[in-house]
């Protein structure tokens, strides 16, 4: 289910764009994305987008998890210490 993503997450989501991604995409400037692990594989990703001039102390977070990993926990864990690096690391307010 994508209908809750942001506009710029492709779908259908091909290996293509699963590759842009993991080369290009996640590194770019203002963004920091963490993987979300369970029984030993990524199912899941967790991001932050710094905003940018006067907005620059505030970021957007958002995530994705594969739906057979919904109920366990793992969104809420992945969000909790995204936010925790966000405060503590980033300053984001």
């Amino acid at each position: 289910m994508s209908r809750y993503l942001i506009d710029t997450f492709t779908y259908p989501y091909t290996a293509q764009d699963a590759v842009w991604w993991i080369e290009e995409g996640c590194c770019a400037d203002g963004l920091l994305t963490k993987a979300i692990e369970g029984d030993g594989r990524l199912v899941g990703s967790v991001g932050l987008t710094r905003q940018t001039g006067w907005r620059s102390h505030l970021a957007e977070v958002g995530y994705w998890l594969g739906e057979p990993y919904w109920g366990n926990g793992l969104a809420a864990m992945a969000l909790q210490m995204m936010c925790g690096c966000a405060f503590v690391e980033l300053g984001i307010h």
